[in-house]
């Protein structure tokens, strides 16, 4: 991502003050240790033998670098990691002037995350927002909560600043088995482009047909309702260029038909 403007109060979408940016996220990865259990609050190294596998957060002022790791970035389950453990494949998507997202593939469910109490809540909020669930036993050691993922599949963040990182994998809906992919936003003609038949019934030339899938429902319905009302727009303006003309017309006759009247008058006076 490439946060990037020359006007000062708008540097605050990039969640700095002082400089344009650019952003980048990746995983860091060592599968090296005897168990994949994490502890939040404790940033995973592999120095220490912790398998990693989390998503962290890079800056530099140029897409060639150096990049540096983003100290202020933060998930809310590790200092320094934007991610709950086990994800990877992170596609950034910009939802708005001051809202992000990246969804990322959360590949594996046998990774524990032990938190503190209460178990009922996990950076903040129920463990189902982050995809999340107690395991059976429910606590570990000391009395701290024992989570685990609940489900394979896509999850995703959102972000405000591109510093705090929400998860909100609960309310991420991909179909099953999809992988990594990058993450775009179509405008209606590009969203039409790809879901709707092309004119005249042409074939695609042995193209993915995804006229059934998620992207395209309604679609069709859509682009029948813009025709309508792009169709009632110009007949309506159709209409007003008409009564307009129609209304100069007769203007035109009445200032004809008092001018002769004058005349006639004054001819008749000599």
């Amino acid at each position: 991502m490439h946060c990037t403007t020359r006007r000062l109060p708008s540097y605050a979408y990039c969640g700095y003050l002082h400089s344009p940016r650019h952003v980048l996220l990746y995983k860091t990865e060592y599968n090296g240790c005897e168990e994949r259990r994490w502890s939040a609050g404790v940033l995973p190294r592999s120095a220490n033998g912790s398998c990693t596998l989390v998503l962290r957060q890079a800056t530099a002022r140029s897409a060639r670098g150096p990049w540096t790791p983003d100290a202020r970035a933060s998930g809310g389950f590790f200092p320094g990691a934007i991610s709950r453990p086990c994800v990877e494949g992170a596609t950034a998507l910009r939802l708005g002037p001051r809202r992000y997202a990246a969804l990322f593939d959360a590949y594996r469910t046998d990774c524990e995350l032990v938190a503190p109490p209460p178990c009922s809540l996990l950076d903040g909020a129920p463990p189902a927002r982050s995809a999340m669930r107690l395991r059976a036993e429910g606590t570990a050691a000391g009395g701290q909560c024992a989570f685990e993922p609940a489900r394979k599949g896509f999850g995703g963040m959102v972000s405000d600043d591109l510093r705090r990182w929400t998860d909100a994998s609960e309310s991420v809906e991909v179909p099953e088995d999809y992988k990594h992919g990058t993450a775009l936003t179509l405008n209606r003609e590009a969203r039409n482009a790809v879901c709707l038949p092309p004119p005249g019934g042409a074939g695609g030339g042995g193209a993915v047909d995804l006229t059934s899938s998620e992207l395209c429902r309604g679609a069709e319905e859509a682009a029948e309702t813009a025709a309508a009302a792009a169709s009632a727009v110009k007949a309506a303006a159709a209409s007003a260029v008409k009564a307009a003309a129609k209304g100069k017309g007769k203007g035109k006759g009445r200032g004809r038909g008092k001018a002769k009247g004058k005349g006639t008058t004054s001819k008749g006076v000599g």
